[in-house]
């Protein structure tokens, strides 16, 4: 028995992966040596004037740098007085000597306070935006506030040295929260994908010729999945040329095609999932062949489109990209398709030798897709994470430690079936196989149901930004700052010696319930320019409580800019605050402050905070 030669190709198969597990490790540490930084989204590298600024001249001009280029026909940028209404020279827009910055020139303006919004579309699709403000002499004082550069989640400072001598960049928000409709349909694209071409390439490898209702079943599978991936490409083009557009009109749709990247991905894929379905009506080599070329191009319209883009290095990223995506669809695509006939063979007339060289046959890609999504996993993961500890306190550290532990999960049952493998090749081949099929039939589903869910999980983690610190800058001041002014001058300067002093701005204080506590905000003076916010945090028994953390954001309530993150300072028992928060527009303010607890869900109160001028 033992020169069969299926039993000694398990027993190399077997070796084999032994081999891997040794070699994985060493080749991780190597690789993980030449990382490169990748970024989410735009994050914001320079701004002139610097955010928070007391300057002596008005700025002739306005310019943001950003690390990665950015989409010229969804790039603005807008410099607003106390009212909200637009004082720069109506030029706005991505830098035309420089597609990473954006500029607006300005006239000479009065002394008082501004602020810039801004927005742009990075070259992953993502849109975000935010503001900042800065101050012309003989209005308000500020310093600079803890704030958070957009989108990023972290609190690392932005300049090399110590943190509290470091202005900070300004601070913004992407359009959607982390999981959003968006979410959810590039979770449908990655599912459909990776079901159609990994069913594809398991019935071009690993699954023996033939016809039946098994070879009808898995042609259903792979056109199920590639209307499916077609349908959500389609939804997903639409919602993010809304998002990106604010509108839905076809003029909206060709613009966002024809003028950013990911636009021309999603059309890219459309076409490509088409030819895709066209080429599947048709059997032979060069039929199975093509779809499997195809479908290779259409996981590079992911990689093309996704964080990997934006990386200072995008070949590399992509290709790290394209190779996880790839062995991650060959897996588990693969892994479905191999249940589907496992579960076909007994219902059919059960072919003993038909099951056990594609059991083999997968074995052999299955091993080789663990080892290349371990390792591109790990680049990637020391690519986007700045900590250890992102992988808790960040929603997207959060999400890929449950993607991680599924995939540990997977792993095991990897290793189960390959024992069982192992085992049943050494008895007589015949009964092995059916006996096989029979304990996998009750396993397999299982987790061929967990490995689509990580792929969903994949999806989502593709709208979070990732916790890393923007690259190091230094200070870019286009005019001379100020010297700090005494506190009683914070009241904007408006009035003539000949006219009355105005009255005294009266600090708001609210109080709002947040699950099982009470959040109190108390902001004076409440006006344009700078003010100081006390948080308490006390539990149902009005004792106060200290938390892990507490982030206040700050959006204009009836306009969009952008949002302002702030993380608050300690300052006694259940007590927070946030110094100098600069605000520039006179309206009503939706003010969300964030409660994080390590023994509790996270919490979040809402005011509605009036600014007057």
């Amino acid at each position: 028995m033992s020169s069969d030669p299926e039993i000694k190709i398990a027993r190399l198969r077997w070796s084999a992966c032994a081999a891997l597990r040794r070699s994985v490790i060493g080749v991780i540490a190597l690789l993980m040596l030449f990382t490169t930084v990748a970024y989410a989204h735009p994050q914001i590298v320079s701004a002139e004037p610097v955010p928070d600024a007391r300057l002596n001249t008005a700025p002739p001009f306005v310019r943001i740098k950003f690390n990665e280029p950015i989409e010229e026909s969804f790039a603005s940028v807008q410099v607003l007085d106390a009212t909200g209404r637009a004082v720069d020279r109506g030029d706005g827009g991505r830098a035309s000597d420089d597609p990473r910055a954006l500029h607006v020139s300005l006239p000479p303006l009065d002394p008082g306070v501004y602020t810039v919004a801004w927005q742009a579309v990075g070259r992953d699709g993502h849109l975000v935006k935010g503001y900042f403000v800065f101050t012309i002499a003989g209005a308000l004082p500020s310093q600079p506030s803890a704030s958070v550069l957009t989108p990023r989640p972290t609190d690392a400072p932005l300049f090399a040295g110590d943190e509290s001598e470091a202005p900070l960049l300004p601070s913004g928000s992407t359009t959607a929260p982390p999981v959003d409709p968006l979410a959810l349909l590039r979770s449908m694209m990655l599912i459909g994908a990776v079901l159609a071409i990994g069913g594809q390439v398991f019935r071009s490898v690993a699954l023996t010729p033939g016809g039946g209702r098994l070879a009808a079943q898995m042609h259903g599978l792979i056109s199920g999945a590639l209307v499916l991936l077609l349908v959500a490409t389609l939804l997903f083009f639409i919602a993010h040329a809304g998002a990106i557009a604010g509108v839905t009109t076809p003029e909206a749709l060709i613009t966002v095609a024809r003028d950013t990247r990911a636009g021309q991905a999603l059309i890219g894929r459309m076409a490509l999932t088409l030819a895709f379905l066209i080429i599947l009506r048709h059997s032979g080599l060069w039929a199975r062949a093509g779809s499997v070329a195809i479908g290779g191009l259409i996981l590079l319209t992911f990689s093309i489109s996704g964080h990997a883009a934006a990386t200072m290095q995008p070949f590399i990223a992509i290709m790290i990209d394209w190779v996880h995506l790839a062995a991650a669809t060959i897996w588990v695509g693969g892994l479905t398709a191999l249940t589907l006939a496992l579960i076909q063979n007994n219902r059919d007339a059960p072919d003993p030798q038909a099951m056990s060289r594609s059991l083999i046959r997968f074995s052999w890609l299955a091993l080789a897709s663990v080892g290349a999504l371990t390792i591109s996993g790990a680049l990637a993961a020391c690519s986007y994470l700045n900590a250890v500890g992102d992988l808790w306190q960040t929603d997207y550290g959060r999400a890929l430690l449950a993607k991680i532990v599924l995939f540990a999960i997977l792993i095991g049952f990897g290793a189960y079936h390959l024992a069982l493998t192992r085992a049943h090749t050494t008895e007589r081949l015949t009964m092995s196989a059916i006996a096989l099929a029979q304990r996998m039939r009750r396993s397999l589903p299982l987790e061929a149901a967990i490995a689509t869910l990580v792929v969903g999980i994949a999806g989502v983690l593709t709208s979070l930004p990732h916790p890393v610190a923007a690259p190091t800058a230094p200070p870019v001041v286009s005019a001379t700052p100020l010297a700090a002014e005494p506190a009683s001058a914070i009241v904007e300067q408006t009035a003539t010696p000949d006219e009355p002093t105005p009255s005294l701005p009266q600090p708001f204080t609210a109080t709002q319930s947040a699950g099982d506590l009470r959040v109190a905000l108390r902001v004076e003076p409440a006006i344009i320019g700078s003010n100081l916010m006390r948080i308490t945090v006390t539990d149902a028994a009005n004792k106060p409580r200290d938390v892990q953390r507490v982030r206040v954001m700050l959006r204009l309530n009836d306009r969009d800019i952008g949002e302002t993150s702030v993380i608050a300072e300690p300052d006694g028992l259940g007590r927070y605050i946030v110094r100098n928060q600069m605000l520039g527009i006179a309206g009503i303010w939706r003010v969300q402050v964030q409660v994080r607890r390590i023994d509790a869900d996270d919490v979040t109160a809402d005011f509605l905070l009036p600014i007057r001028r």
